[in-house]
């Protein structure tokens, strides 16, 4: 009966190990994923949908095609009068994300297609996001005062495709090209299971469909945040009174970039559950392997501390059989969590290293869950009367 009860206690023990790396890994890469480098400035930024009556015209003329921006720029300056706003920019949509990119194809050329993500935004956005450039110049708001707009290309189409700021391609309009007026760093503009691919930021001038609503608020350090909030819904209701005020949704950068991570997020949650459940199992185990353990060995004990054991000594002597068992299971458990959390990650081209102390932090939280538990219960014993 021994050995049966010795090995489930292992099995559990193999399974809360494996568990708990598991979910110390996932809980790494997914807070990798949100605090990494993009290649943008992530800090001091709020985001909000903004209802297109408070920064564009209620009606257009298909006639006469052409939008005017002077009321978003004073919907602009509104919300920079705050002083403890920096600036403000306008994107199509979320910057990041992993299933909703525009793209355009066309010919450049020597039998070559060159095909590329597209992202509609004001003339300051790549300034307001602090996306630096490497060759030519960032918008100017005449690049939206003109019938084709402006693009910037990122590093990568840039060297695959050999374009440079002095290039045009055929844009978004049918029949006409437009300038590329500048190359700029390569960014993260998807979750951190894609690579970087060809992007490009597009002004899109005086078209008047598609126009960018997604602002991006930069705050000065240390804002008042509940204030800015404040501040940012009654300019926005100010602008729009028409507009549903349900509808209007400040957040955090960080809260927008953890919807692409929702998946890991919800696993990370369930392995750590699933994780304390099998400490629990184990703790269980144990407590009533010891509880048999002690009173099957009772009188040994009594003999052991007449004959001059000390209380320390008799712990030791359970102790030692249980860290043996943990010894023994952690042998196992680790490579065997090695494998799936390696496999788990190839999903990934970014991501967080396998690091040595993450198994170490693993075996340990199990000894001294073990010690306590084994300590707990054969105190008594040991420190009774023989």
């Amino acid at each position: 009966g021994r050995i049966l009860r010795y090995t489930l206690v292992g099995v559990q023990y193999t399974i809360s190990i494996a568990l708990i790396i598991c979910s110390f890994f996932i809980y790494r890469q997914h807070q990798y994923m949100l605090s990494r480098d993009m290649g943008f400035d992530k800090e001091n930024l709020l985001v909000v949908d903004v209802p297109s009556g408070a920064v564009y015209p209620t009606s257009y003329s298909w006639n006469n095609p052409g939008i005017d921006y002077t009321r978003r720029n004073t919907f602009m300056d509104a919300i920079k009068h705050n002083p403890q706003i920096k600036d403000i920019a306008f994107g199509g949509s979320a910057l990041v994300a992993d299933d909703y990119f525009g793209s355009i194809t066309e010919d450049i050329g020597n039998g070559r297609e060159i095909t590329y993500s597209t992202y509609y935004v004001s003339h300051n956005f790549l300034d307001v996001m602090g996306i630096d450039m490497v060759d030519g110049r960032s918008f100017l708001p005449s690049d939206e005062e003109n019938h084709t707009g402006a693009y910037i290309f990122n590093e990568t189409t840039a060297k695959e495709f050999e374009l440079t700021a002095e290039s045009s391609v055929h844009g978004h309009i049918a029949g006409t090209k437009a300038p590329v007026v500048g190359i700029c760093k390569d960014f993260n503009f998807q979750s951190a299971h894609f690579d970087i691919t060809p992007y490009a930021f597009i002004v899109r001038g005086k078209l008047i469909y598609n126009l960018p609503l997604h602002a991006y608020i930069r705050t000065m350090a240390g804002a008042d945040i509940a204030e800015v909030r404040e501040y940012i819904f009654d300019t926005i209701m100010e602008f729009a009174p028409d507009a549903d005020p349900a509808k209007v949704d400040i957040k955090f950068f960080d809260n927008e970039l953890e919807l692409v991570y929702q998946r890991e997020d919800k696993l990370s949650t369930l392995v750590t559950l699933f994780s304390f459940l099998s400490i629990v199992i184990s703790i269980i185990g144990v407590f009533g392997l010891v509880l048999f353990e002690t009173q099957y060995r009772r009188r040994e004990i009594g003999i052991r501390r007449v004959h001059g054991a000390s209380v320390g000594e008799i712990l030791s002597l359970f102790n030692r059989k249980y860290l043996y068992i943990v010894a023994i299971c952690s042998a196992v458990a680790i490579p065997v969590s090695y494998y799936i959390i390696d496999q788990w990650m190839q999903q990934y081209v970014y991501r967080t290293p396998m690091s040595w102390w993450v198994y170490a932090l693993a075996v340990g939280v199990i000894l001294a869950i073990t010690v306590v538990t084994v300590t707990m219960r054969s105190v008594k014993a040991a420190t009774e009367n023989p």
